[in-house]
């Protein structure tokens, strides 16, 4: 029998840390942790997010309340389209346009990219992940200006990504 070796999740600067047990969680044991920025009560979860200034901060505290809590980075997931057409010899540095356009406006890591693709052929549009839920609204938000963006290579628009197609049907239809 094989064991499945679980992936180490790409780390960002928000975690998600919930009590392993039923017990409340106890949120003294977050403060003054070094970098942090926001804590976010969850009750009804039993949960806290914590955000931090830097990947390092919020990697340390990752390690450090593993063995006592569950811990996981939390991700935000946006959907974009381009005006531009994507092609093999232009994707790479793309992306790396799109990463230093989120990163600078935003104060936030961009940490998936990925252009979609029919066939051989890109579809001028794609999904991508963020590591702070502040970053993840100004992006999408209507009011915002970076939702209609403009870098000197590309133009586009930023959404909510749906996930429709990941939702179950209710019992009974």
């Amino acid at each position: 029998m094989t064991e499945t070796i679980k992936p180490t999740p790409k780390p960002g600067r928000t975690l998600l840390i919930k009590s392993k047990t039923n017990d409340k969680i106890n949120l003294s044991l977050f403060d003054n942790l070094p970098g942090l920025l926001a804590k976010s009560e969850q009750s009804q979860n039993n949960s806290v997010f914590l955000t931090f200034d830097t990947i390092a901060h919020s990697e340390a505290v990752y390690v450090k309340f593993s063995s006592s809590h569950n811990v996981k980075y939390s991700y935000y997931k946006i959907f974009f389209t381009l005006t531009s057409n994507i092609d093999n010899t232009n994707y790479e540095s793309a992306k790396t346009e799109l990463m230093k356009f989120i990163e600078s406006s935003t104060d936030s890591s961009m940490l998936y990219c990925k252009f979609y693709r029919k066939g051989e052929a890109y579809m001028n549009c794609g999904d991508l992940i963020v590591d702070k839920i502040d970053a993840m609204k100004s992006l999408i938000s209507k009011e915002s200006p970076l939702k209609q963006f403009k870098t000197e290579k590309l133009s586009g628009t930023f959404y909510r990504f749906n996930n429709s197609k990941y939702k179950t049907e209710p019992a009974g239809k």
